[in-house]
């Protein structure tokens, strides 16, 4: 076995490094400067000139406001780059492992099983959900695994947004009226290589429902027994009043038959620290 992840920089892929490493499972991680999904010509060199037996995709276009506006470039690594990948991961016979979101649901139903119907409300979502039709239409074979509201040690991402505000502002408002399940990004690499050689589609996020507004309590409390901050207050607020281009589930918690995972608040605790570490 030899695993290529796609999106040196990203906190999934970070996470899946770590994790291949852990477990002596040899990989090779490239970024986009290496080789950029929207070239075709370099894609397809990467196929013909290395050897590998997995494709492990964390790359995407992940800014779900600015998607509003730049639909075109969502689309292009969302959709059309994996379409590109499941079809030469098929040709060449390489098993491909791809990610998606719970952005891809409209929020209505609540909770969503792997076979729910898909009905995203934003630019970002549909062209995740363009992206999983395209994977399946050119390789029926391949894994889709969606998960929700990631977050890890490295990268850009909720929790490390929080503790730079909580660091910054006495008060924080966040909002309230949209519910999800908090996933830890290395529970997340832990379960996809478990996983590796299925098909269809998987559903992974930590175990514990919570929102926005809660997620930055949970933060804030934890941030507040380790060291001084200068927030003292995070109040709820509602999207509206957030003023978000996107629009966003109400409620898209995402079932997880296939896993047991631990409770995100655990996640937070490695996270937390780790951030610490590298002030």
């Amino acid at each position: 076995m030899k695993v290529w992840i796609i999106g040196r920089r990203g906190i999934l892929a970070s996470a899946m490094k770590r994790k291949c490493e852990e477990k002596n499972i040899p990989h090779l991680l490239t970024s986009r400067k290496e080789v950029d999904l929207e070239n075709e010509h370099a894609v397809r060199a990467q196929f013909e000139t290395l050897e590998f037996t997995h494709i492990i995709n964390c790359c995407g276009y992940t800014a779900v406001d600015q998607a509003e506006k730049e639909k075109e470039k969502a689309y292009a690594l969302n959709a059309k780059a994996v379409g590109l990948l499941a079809k030469l991961s098929k040709e060449k016979g390489n098993k491909l492992i791809h990610f998606s979101t719970d952005y891809v649901f409209n929020g209505e139903k609540g909770r969503y099983h792997e076979s729910d119907l898909r009905d995203p409300l934003s630019e970002y979502g549909k062209s995740k959900e363009a992206g999983e039709r395209l994977l399946f239409e050119h390789y029926r074979e391949a894994l889709l695994v969606r998960t929700s509201w990631l977050f890890g040690k490295e990268g850009t991402h909720f929790v490390k947004k929080m503790i730079e505000l909580m660091e910054e502002k006495e008060e924080l408002g966040v909002v309230n009226d949209q519910k999800g399940r908090p996933t830890y990004a290395d529970d997340l690499a832990e379960a996809v290589l478990t996983i590796l050689d299925q098909s269809g589609t998987f559903h992974f996020a930590n175990e514990g429902e919570t929102t926005w507004h809660g997620f930055a309590r949970a933060i804030h409390k934890k941030l507040a027994e380790k060291k001084e901050i200068r927030c003292k207050k995070v109040e709820p607020i509602s999207s509206e009043a957030l003023g978000m281009q996107a629009t966003r589930p109400r409620s898209s918690i995402l079932e997880t038959p296939h896993f047991s995972p631990r409770h995100w608040s655990l996640g937070l605790e490695e996270v937390l620290e780790h951030a610490l570490r590298s002030q």
